[in-house]
């Protein structure tokens, strides 16, 4: 099954659950339809949601990835201004340390699964099944199983965070992710001014060039423009509207709005109050174009200036991973200002799957499209 086929699955397998079951699900069996659609047309079309809650308060979904098989594809949640928060590499993480996170802060919860396993057992075992992650229920099974890993009685607040990084460093010790924690111990410092990483930055890209940027932004009385155009212009080169989350996360997902963290950044690239220019280095980059277009319009952008970069990108640069990025970025900000354009930019984002091969991808956004269209 592709990862539609297996959400529809998970959907209907949660929704006839009426037993004891149901407190041990790993996913809420609630989703709506018309929140689903609604987050496409604002430009989410990447997300296939399989959660939610009553009310349109929120949803979990899988995004895409297209580059990448569609099981590693991460897994977060989406909010209100619709903006979304990934914060699992994969289902089988979601689906692990989800749940060893709830037990790992409270004995009882995991006692609770102890004494009552073959529940447990009948209720999330298919899920770990229909998502092809038996490895990740044969980890979970005997991490419940084993004493030694259960939490004491009671746990303080330093406890917990020291035992979430343990876990978060067992399931992701890459070099990406160990950035990614010592960056957000390092902006505790409100004069720690941060070097631009030069490796990929993977399922961590968004958080961290947002982290990093927004600090830029925050030191524009404090350092000259050579110091901190670097750090600025990379509020221009994430998926906007993923992976908002504020500086003192850690490993818990904190909603803000992309608007606010870009243009602290943006604004700060073109402040007169600055001291220095910026460099031609800069000026030469095609995200500066992105970054002018939207000093210009400020919080009316409309997305168009991230249409052209990406189609400059696959076109002339080759890179079609980043024109993937700039579109999602775009559908943020058509979705924000001009919401009619919204099927232009899924339908070139249709033509770059289809262009480079990438089928699943293709698949999600086909049917994503067919939903919006209703």
């Amino acid at each position: 099954m592709n990862t539609i086929e297996k959400v529809n699955e998970l959907l209907s397998m949660t929704s006839k659950i009426e037993d004891g079951r149901i407190k041990f699900l790993p996913v809420e069996a609630y989703l709506d339809q018309e929140v689903v659609i609604d987050y496409a047309r604002r430009g989410k079309w990447s997300l296939v949601h399989f959660a939610g809650r009553a009310g349109g308060l929120g949803t979990k979904a899988i995004r895409v990835v297209p580059w990448l098989p569609s099981n590693q594809w991460p897994v977060g949640g989406s909010m209100r201004y619709y903006e979304s928060a990934f914060q699992y590499r994969s289902m089988n993480d979601y689906l692990v340390q989800g749940e060893l996170r709830f037990i790992l802060n409270n004995r009882e919860n995991i006692l609770e699964r102890k004494n009552e396993f073959k529940l447990f057992e009948a209720a999330q075992k298919p899920v770990f099944e229909l998502f092809d992650c038996l490895d990740g229920w044969k980890t979970l099974s005997e991490w419940i199983h084993n004493e030694e890993n259960w939490p004491d009685a009671d746990l303080s607040k330093e406890e917990k965070q020291r035992r979430e990084r343990e876990l978060f460093l067992r399931f992701d010790s890459s070099l990406e992710s160990t950035l990614f924690l010592n960056l957000m111990d390092q902006l505790q410092n409100d004069k720690y001014l941060p070097e631009v990483p030069n490796f990929d930055l993977g399922f961590y890209e968004e958080r961290i060039l947002s982290a990093i940027s927004y600090r830029a932004g925050m030191r524009v009385f404090d350092e000259p423009m050579e110091k901190l155009e670097e750090l600025l212009i990379q509020s221009v080169k994430y998926a906007h509207g993923f992976g908002t989350e504020d500086d003192d996360l850690r490993l818990r997902v904190s909603m803000s709005e992309t608007s606010m963290k870009v243009f602290e950044a943006i604004e700060a690239l073109f402040s007169p109050y600055m001291t220095g220019e910026v460099s031609q280095k800069i000026k030469d980059m095609p995200e500066f174009y992105i970054a002018e277009a939207m000093n210009k319009q400020k919080r009316g952008y409309n997305g168009i200036a991230h249409i052209e970069v990406a189609a400059l990108m696959d076109d002339q640069l080759n890179d079609p991973k980043k024109a993937w990025k700039y579109l999602q970025a775009a559908s943020y900000w058509v979705g924000e200002n001009m919401p009619e354009a919204q099927g232009t930019v899924l339908e070139t984002a249709m033509h770059l799957c289809d262009k480079h091969g990438w089928n699943e991808a293709l698949e999600v956004l086909e049917y994503n499209k067919r939903m919006m269209d209703v």
